[in-house]
């Protein structure tokens, strides 16, 4: 950890020696940080002491531990200057100063003249500002982070293709997942406590013996309907049945008026 370091007096960054010229240097990681000196003045204003850091449009603010910090990456993927400024609270702050910094002199081959060592190969990798600064070797090989904090392996990056175990898996956020794994899912699919078998993937549920709601509009009346109906009145009187050998005409009229007469009480009327 390399600390480039500046005074404050007077309210104005300097740097902490007149002769000191040195920047940090594009593409580092976690490596360049900035150390600052308080005159009385900034020191006795209440407050925390942190850095901001400026560049390409992005702020970026850092808290001071014993007057350090580390300078953000995002400050130094190119070689173009930033700018910072120290803060005290949350009201007082320094002038901006720029910062320079140097470009890498490193120069990396496309391809290694070298052979790689036995049961190993080269991994190619992104460059520039989309470069995989972290690496380790993981279990199944070399793994690669953009933030230390998720990982991924495989040439370029590709994850590797994990060992699957037997059984269903389902589609999950474009990822194949055992349903054993995913909480919450569909187990079996059962109508009235019979399960239904897949067939090639797919449960079919039969409804054709259930009738369709279209169906049933056509087929029952409505309630409004029912209430408009006209419907019997009255009390229903007792009819004493006709004999069946009965034969005298004037018998037989004067049982079919009576029949007409209990149902005229009842609102049955002849059209």
């Amino acid at each position: 950890m390399r600390y480039i370091l500046f005074k404050v007096n007077s309210m104005t960054i300097a740097r902490a020696s007149s002769g000191d010229k040195s920047s940090p240097i594009s593409g580092s990681v976690n490596y360049f940080g900035v150390g600052f000196e308080f005159d009385e003045e900034f020191s006795a204003i209440a407050g925390t002491k942190s850095v901001e850091f400026f560049k390409n449009r992005e702020t970026i603010r850092r808290d001071l531990a014993d007057g350090k910090c580390l300078i953000p990456n995002e400050m130094l993927k190119d070689k173009g200057q930033f700018e910072m400024r120290v803060i005290s609270g949350t009201s007082v702050a320094t002038p901006w100063v720029s910062v320079s910094v140097a470009e890498s002199g490193t120069i990396t081959q496309e391809e290694p003249t070298e052979d790689a060592p036995e049961n190993m190969e080269y991994v190619k990798t992104q460059s520039g500002d989309k470069a995989l600064p972290y690496m380790r070797m993981g279990e199944k090989g070399p793994e690669f982070s953009q933030d230390g904090d998720n990982w991924e392996g495989g040439v370029s990056g590709i994850p590797d293709v994990p060992s699957k175990k037997k059984g269903m898996y389902a589609r999950v956020y474009g990822d194949w997942v055992p349903i054993d794994d995913i909480g919450g899912t569909i187990q079996e699919v059962s109508v009235n406590g019979d399960a239904l078998e897949p067939v090639d993937g797919v449960v079919n549920i039969d409804l054709s013996g259930y009738m369709k709601s279209e169906e049933a509009e056509n087929s029952y009346l409505k309630k409004e309907d029912l209430d408009n109906l006209d419907v019997m009145q009255g009390t229903a009187g007792q009819i004493v049945e006709l004999d069946a050998g009965e034969t005298d005409t004037a018998a037989i009229v004067a049982k079919i008026n009576e029949i007409i007469e209990v149902l005229a009480a009842r609102g049955v009327t002849a059209t």
